[in-house]
């Protein structure tokens, strides 16, 4: 084994395989089943990454990997309605789909009203065979669930451990009207450190459209730690267009890891937005395949930083097919001692010709001991293109403070209204008014801009 050890993990794979194997049925819950079993072999001998590797020199899992996990505390639906953190995410006028400590729950969900033809349920559904049928897209829908992301470090940890999640297929030229929200909760009261691993697959066909927010919440006390990893994968068909917005709000003890895989094929539209603010320690991993000629990836992100947190984001985009474009914006803000990174890397193959790509990173340092490590990529093979990438971080500007302070606005309102207008770029870059105004009104109410 070179990286670090994942023995600690082991009591909750040996849970997690006993809870699944109770349950799964049919051919998908078999297979399945030895997926989980060959994923857990594969990571026990590999390891998690160290810091020796170029793509974690800056993010230490130890933190992760040194303390032995127990069972995540049981839910009651009860104890999710009492916790106005949580309660404040139900407000939104959408489909939702709610799970909690790695477990559906049916009673906060309304998936129902999902228009006929469109299955969006928990993999546990699919898996025991009895609530949901894939008729005609199953094979599709299996192709992208069953693959294997050997490029993403933590997938096989994320299928050996995960007991559910969700998925959505969207047929042939069917537009959802409604934005569907996926809740991942973590809460309760725990002596051990305890994990979750939503799996979660989207796939949209041919001249699909949809809008989907994931949210990651946690509401714990500080002497309770939990590890939340997860995988979603998306496979947009040909001019297929999804609004996705990941917004992740850990509790100050909670560890995420989060994997985003999306393939675009001709003509598809992706608009995707990540909002980390919450969690003692972050990471970001998303990775988009241009497969299609004329297709579009919009990925932007906005990371705020506050006390001793580490938020860290990865992106890679691949360019495969001529005359497609990519946009991509993530802006960070950290204040106390927090440390963000990004790593934005995209790659224009040689077939990519009359790409059009742009990335940038911009970062605002709201204390001389916040800290950020920048680094954008750029790989072109192609001769027809254009490409630019581009790094900027700094602190307040001085003359910005001073015109504020000359107008009578105190040097603490002067910063939350300047710290504000940085975010809002980066939030308005998601078309979706929908889940943009969603988003924001989750910043306003948060402490993040009291300074």
């Amino acid at each position: 084994m070179s990286g670090l050890s994942v023995e600690n993990f082991e009591p909750i794979f040996e849970e997690s395989i006993k809870n699944f194997k109770s349950y799964a049925r049919g051919d998908l819950g078999s297979w399945a089943v030895e997926k989980k079993q060959r994923d857990w072999q594969g990571v026990l001998q590999s390891g998690l990454p160290d810091s020796k590797l170029e793509r974690w020199k800056y993010t230490n899992l130890n933190p992760v990997t040194e303390v032995v996990y127990g069972p995540a505390p049981s839910i009651q639906v009860e104890s999710i309605q009492n916790h106005s953190k949580l309660m404040r995410a139900f407000e939104w006028d959408a489909i939702r789909l709610v799970f909690a400590n790695g477990v559906y729950i049916p009673a906060l969900s309304n998936s129902d009203a999902v228009p006929e033809g469109v299955v969006l349920c928990s993999i546990s559904d699919l898996t025991m065979g009895t609530t949901h049928e894939l008729g005609d897209w199953k094979s599709e829908f299996l192709k992208s669930f069953e693959e294997d992301h050997t490029e993403l470090p933590l997938s096989q940890l994320n299928f050996s451990l995960s007991e559910d999640g969700y998925a959505l297929v969207v047929p042939n030229g069917v537009h959802l009207e409604k934005p569907i929200h996926i809740m991942h909760m973590c809460l309760g009261e725990s002596k051990s450190r305890w994990s979750v691993a939503p799996r979660n697959v989207v796939v949209m066909q041919k001249n699909s459209q949809a809008e989907i927010v994931e949210s990651y919440l946690g509401s714990t006390s500080s002497e309770t730690s939990y590890f939340n990893a997860s995988l979603t994968t998306v496979n947009l068909g040909e001019n297929a267009h999804l609004n996705f917005s990941r917004w992740i709000d850990e509790s100050e003890t909670g560890f995420h890891y989060g994997s985003v895989v999306a393939k675009l094929n001709k003509n598809a539209r992706l608009f995707a937005m990540n909002l980390s603010q919450g969690g003692q320690f972050i990471r970001n991993d998303i990775r988009v395949d241009i497969c299609g000629e004329g297709a579009e990836a919009h990925v932007n992100g906005l990371f705020i930083a506050k006390k001793d947190q580490h938020i860290d984001n990865h992106s890679e985009i691949y360019h495969h097919s001529p005359q497609a474009m990519s946009r991509q914006l993530y802006k960070g803000i950290l204040a106390d001692k927090s440390r963000g990174v990004f790593n934005g890397k995209i790659q224009i193959e040689k077939e990519a010709q009359k790409t059009d790509s742009s990335q940038l990173n911009q970062n605002l340092l709201l204390s001389k001991k916040a800290e950020i490590d920048s680094k954008p990529e750029l790989e072109v093979y192609a001769d027809d293109v254009k490409a630019n990438h581009g790094s900027a971080s700094g602190p307040l500007d001085e003359s910005e403070l001073f015109y504020f302070q000359s107008r009578a606005i105190s040097k603490g309102e002067a910063v939350r209204m300047i710290a504000k207008g940085f975010a809002l770029d980066a939030l308005y870059k998601q078309p979706s008014r929908s889940s943009r105004e969603f988003l924001i009104n989750q910043i306003d109410e948060g402490v993040w801009l009291n300074q």
